[in-house]
């Protein structure tokens, strides 16, 4: 049995999945998820593979902890941010923020590694899916605030904004210029919401 650096059991297996974790991201990165095995996994943390499987039954969950771990922390903040910004533009405007915090940090590292989906098992795709609901949640109820009585379809503009993120998520990575490039989506983003915005106002005023 390999012994216990910690002062307890539990506090020993954390530590030990925290390493598993850290060295799967490692791997990941450099060699690709299609590259890494188990067995590689395993040898960088000094276990047998048949140790692993005492903390993950396969590669599928070891990637999907990896996710929950980089984004657990962001998703807590996309949850306050209903009751932080009761004025739906600035709610939506605090939104972008964070979806770029993830973007700017290796949290996105992980989120690369899933943009295959058809790589993986359906169930892995289900958690993953259910790992996005919160954001995508939190900004359908602030576009719909913000366009109600327009006559717009809400959740299709609430793809477009995410669309909108997702291309200045990439220009960002790719140029590094993280004040213009988001100073730019939010431009996009005011532009795309002002028609069906303006439409509220009067239909309400």
């Amino acid at each position: 049995m390999p012994r216990i650096e910690a002062e307890s059991i539990e506090a020993h297996v954390e530590a030990q999945n925290q390493r598993i974790l850290d060295a799967a991201m490692a791997l990941f990165e450099e060699r690709g998820y299609a590259g890494t095995e188990l067995r590689d996994i395993a040898g960088s943390v000094g276990l047998a593979r048949n140790s692993l499987y005492r903390y993950y039954p396969g590669k599928d969950h070891i990637l999907l902890a990896c996710l929950h771990r980089e984004m657990g922390p962001r998703l807590e903040r996309i949850r306050t941010l209903d009751e932080q910004f009761p004025d739906a533009q600035a709610r939506i405007d605090a939104w972008l923020d964070v979806q770029m915090d993830i973007a700017a940090t290796s949290c996105h590292g992980a989120i690369r590694l899933v943009e295959n989906l058809r790589d993986h098992s359906p169930e892995f795709r289900d958690e993953v899916h259910k790992l996005h609901e919160p954001a995508a949640d939190v900004l359908q109820r602030a576009v719909g605030e913000l366009l109600a009585s327009s006559g717009r379809d809400v959740e299709l503009v609430a793809a477009m904004v995410s669309s909108l993120l997702n291309a200045a998520a990439r220009k960002m990575m790719e140029s590094g210029g993280r004040h213009e490039v988001m100073a730019e989506l939010k431009r996009s983003v005011q532009s795309l919401l002002e028609a069906g915005s303006g439409d509220a106002v009067a239909a309400t005023g």
